[in-house]
């Protein structure tokens, strides 16, 4: 969590989310959830189905993950890899 992580550096949250987005030119927030569709999609690339890489990539549901990867990629994930 940003928690942690601004802790483990001994900043207050506030400035470790403010150094994050300004250092990375994306929110933490932002960050997390491209990592977790990443993960997400080279699972079900490797053949696990959606709704397990999703829990697996760190999503609650298959629907959400879905909604991320596309918004991120423009594409959905079952034409990125061709899910029948």
């Amino acid at each position: 969590s940003a928690a942690y992580l601004a802790k483990r550096v001994d900043l207050s949250l506030s400035r470790f989310l403010y150094l994050f987005k300004r250092e990375m030119k994306i929110t933490f927030r932002g960050y997390l959830m491209w990592r977790r569709s990443v993960e997400g999609g080279v699972l079900v690339a490797k053949g696990m189905n959606v709704t397990e890489s999703a829990e697996e990539g760190g999503f609650t549901e298959s629907a959400h993950f879905s909604r991320v990867f596309k918004g991120l990629f423009g594409i959905t994930i079952s034409s990125a890899f061709k899910i029948a």
